[in-house]
């Protein structure tokens, strides 16, 4: 699977691009702000309906303009989807496929598989227990359908939940009627993804194995340890919680609470590893992360390597390549600052790469000899 071409209006600080993609490595150059990331926002918000920085739709226009649209061609399983995504604030977000509306955006998650490298991915996935959750929630929600109707169906009981136990706070009394509703709700759909976060990590596990293996050379081990902060009796401890969520105004068990640690031996890697071993580590969980869509999803995701260079050394970046390089991907785009680095990883990839420069807003192919 591949893109094969994307048009942009209005997106970010892209006024109009048209671009033609071929299969293989991307290497997006220029200077910071110059719109690089931009360019992988788009490729992700195709994907998933939301830019990977977090902000709201309506500041991913261009300024000045009070629409934004996104199309591109995509090669899947040799054949061509006409994909195209408009969004006019407040009301107008359309997905259409082929000339035919979504009815809903959770029948377009999953069918461009994709997986990003981002600058913050070391600190946030060995600090932060949010973005772990989030790390395992990008598999899923793009391999099981069902996984995503439940995390939005949990997603909703819960802020329906804490709105209620804030009420009742203010009220002064518990409402056990509504909270044996909610927590019902709550239970059903917590319970589900908890078996799914359970299921994954078991095939997670190895492919993180074997990718710490090879970047490191066999130089260092590790494992992720899944901790389910309701492993069962959702319903039970959660009445059993009642009281606290009262005083305290929030729902304070629940799969939003779960954990995912990074271990190397007996202890979390954050606390006992290098940096170098911090990097490894964080590498090879997006490798197996690509790997575990591949296999599920029978294509190959499209691959994100945004500003890498920030958080890794070269020698780590390097070998991060080849090993997506070994895996035969379809496609990659990686930006980077600069553009003699670009050509020199370019001279060790045997496949066909690309190299571009984006100056405010505007991408231009760089003609070299392996790009033709």
């Amino acid at each position: 699977m591949f893109i094969k071409s994307l048009h942009l209006t209005h997106f970010k600080n892209f006024q109009e691009l048209k671009l033609d993609l071929s299969p293989g490595f991307h290497f997006i150059s220029g200077q910071n702000g110059a719109g690089k990331s931009n360019f992988l926002d788009a490729i992700y918000y195709l994907a998933l309906s939301r830019s990977f920085s977090s902000i709201p739709d309506k500041e991913l226009i261009h300024y000045g303009r009070d629409f934004m649209r996104i199309e591109a061609l995509i090669n899947i399983e040799e054949s061509l989807e006409h994909l195209e995504i408009k969004y006019k604030p407040p009301q107008l977000k359309e997905w259409i496929l082929n000339g035919k509306k979504y009815e809903k955006l959770t029948d377009h998650i999953g069918l461009i598989p994709i997986a990003l490298v981002a600058p913050d991915d070391i600190y946030l996935l060995m600090h932060s227990a949010e973005a772990r959750r989030k790390y395992l929630n990008q598999v899923l929600v793009q391999t099981d359908r069902e996984y995503l109707r439940r995390s939005i169906h949990y997603q909703q009981f819960l802020k329906q939940r804490n709105a209620a136990v804030k009420q009742m706070k203010i009220a002064g009394k518990i409402d056990h009627g509504v909270l044996d509703a909610l927590d019902y709700g709550l239970s059903a759909n917590g319970a589900y993804i908890v078996k799914c976060r359970k299921e994954l990590m078991d095939i997670l596990n190895p492919w993180v194995q074997v990718y710490i293996t090879r970047i490191s050379n066999g130089s260092q081990t590790g494992d992720l340890k899944y901790i389910a902060d309701v492993p069962c009796d959702f319903e039970q401890v959660l009445r059993e919680y009642r009281e606290k969520d009262y005083f305290s105004g929030r729902t304070n068990k629940g799969v939003h609470k779960d954990k995912i640690e990074c271990m190397m031996g007996d202890f979390p890697i954050h606390g006992v590893g290098s940096q170098g071993q911090l990097k490894t580590f964080v590498s090879a969980m997006k490798l197996a992360q690509y790997a575990i869509m591949k296999s599920k999803k029978g294509k190959q995701p499209i691959v994100l390597l945004d500003d890498i260079f920030a958080k890794l050394d070269e020698e780590r970046v390097q070998q991060f390549i080849e090993v997506l390089n070994e895996e035969q991907i379809t496609q990659c785009f990686i930006t980077d600052t600069h553009v003699d680095r670009s050509k020199l990883l370019m001279k060790r990839l045997p496949g066909n790469a690309e190299l571009y420069n984006v100056v405010n807003g505007n991408i231009q192919r760089i003609p070299n000899k392996q790009g033709g």
